[in-house]
């Protein structure tokens, strides 16, 4: 028997707009609204109308509020081409923002600092072989590509299954 799509989607929109950083209850995150209003003011500062902005990005006035007001989150390049059309720091949007913004950013939302740690001990715990120190060092110090190719194979195979020995057979034998 099928669910009924408009009664099983509703948990699924409400977690997607978690997922966009949005408040519990629907509102934009304060983060982006300080983010806007930063946004808003250098545009005043500047004298420029939001059309005129608009057009220097290629995106519509309306798109320019609703980054204004923080209703939709300005994603990184978005943020890096605001900041060279006027003529600020990325960092000029997040300047003076207080502890109460911070503390309600998208990362704050989903997990309590304990499940953050948790997470990030995890992730820590997982050991690439290729990141460590000598195998970095070994790799650097062979200078035939052929060699540094079967090494690379080696050491992918033993990161792939470990506590095996790799069983590798040469072209001789």
């Amino acid at each position: 028997m099928l669910n009924n799509p408009q009664k099983s989607s509703l948990p699924l929109e409400k977690s997607k707009k978690l997922a966009r950083g949005r408040l519990a209850d629907g509102q934009p995150n304060p983060v982006d609204v300080y983010v806007g209003v930063r946004l808003f003011l250098r545009r005043r500062q500047l004298n420029f109308s939001q059309e005129y902005l608009a057009s220097m990005l290629g995106i519509s006035f309306q798109q320019i509020q609703k980054y204004e007001h923080g209703d939709n989150r300005i994603g990184a390049s978005r943020l890096w081409d605001f900041s060279r059309v006027l003529n600020v720091s990325v960092e000029y949007f997040f300047q003076g923002m207080d502890e109460e913004i911070t503390g309600r950013s998208p990362r704050m939302n989903l997990n309590s600092l304990k499940e953050i740690k948790q997470i990030v001990d995890d992730i820590s715990a997982v050991e690439d072989p290729m990141l460590r120190t000598e195998n970095i060092r070994l790799m650097n110090a062979i200078d035939t590509p052929k060699i540094a190719e079967l090494l690379y194979e080696l050491i992918t195979e033993i990161k792939h299954s470990p506590g095996q020995i790799p069983q590798h057979t040469s072209e001789a034998e």
